[in-house]
């Protein structure tokens, strides 16, 4: 049998286990903290959305980012973990 892998994860914390055989434990070989992901959103956004005022109104219109900043840190979490990997 080949070394089986195994990756377990969530938004703040990665581990890496290694066995060699199905009777062997895992054993851990990486553990991978990602602190930012125990943040709220409200740490992570680092600014305000953007406004933009019209010229026919006095209201201003508010955009949202795209990405949710907890997902955009989930997403880079996931990148360095597969970048790891490779």
């Amino acid at each position: 049998m080949t070394k089986q892998w195994t990756l377990v994860a969530n938004s703040s914390i990665a581990r890496i286990f290694v066995r060699n055989s199905h009777s062997e434990p895992l054993q851990v070989v990486e553990t991978i903290h990602h602190p930012e992901g125990r943040l709220p959103r409200s740490e992570l956004a680092r600014d305000r959305p953007g406004h933009e005022r019209s010229d026919t109104s006095t209201a201003a219109a508010r955009f949202e980012p795209h990405t949710d900043p907890k997902r955009k840190s989930q997403h880079q979490f996931a990148r360095e973990i597969a970048a790891r990997l490779d």
